[in-house]
């Protein structure tokens, strides 16, 4: 691998009118941005319709979310940005550079980790709360 590639992962935020064409298109944008540098895109996830963190800003209350992992050189991060914030279709855009000593692999493993985690204790908050509604529906 090159030394000056860092690693990051992204979070896109599409609009919900977003044709599955034009979702297509903005992942493989970053991917030839990030491609034309020498740099690789290691996994883009979509994690389909959900409700949007502060609606009033775009004035959206649900976006398509999608997440990527890539290698890049730091100045491709600059490309991308800018050609998101032209498009009509994004709404948001974040990335984040991971720390030097973890890979792309490891970081996978540990969101996943974390997301297996965070679904165990929704189940057990949804199970609490029926429980909870069981119980005033008899008194």
């Amino acid at each position: 691998m090159n030394q000056n590639l860092k690693f990051y992962e992204q979070v896109l935020v599409l609009s919900p009118e977003a044709l599955e064409s034009d979702q297509r298109e903005i992942c493989q944008l970053v991917a030839e941005i990030v491609e034309k540098e020498k740099g690789e895109v290691f996994r883009v996830d979509a994690w389909g319709s959900r409700p949007i963190a502060n609606p009033r800003a775009k004035k959206a209350s649900r976006g398509l979310y999608f997440h990527l992992l890539f290698s890049a050189p730091p100045h491709v991060i600059t490309e991308i940005r800018r050609q998101l914030s032209i498009n009509r279709k994004v709404l948001y855009f974040h990335e984040e550079k991971l720390p030097k000593k973890e890979t792309p692999e490891s970081h996978i493993k540990k969101f996943f980790e974390a997301l297996e985690q965070t679904a165990q204790r929704e189940k057990e908050r949804l199970a609490k709360h029926q429980k909870k509604q069981a119980w005033s529906n008899r008194h």
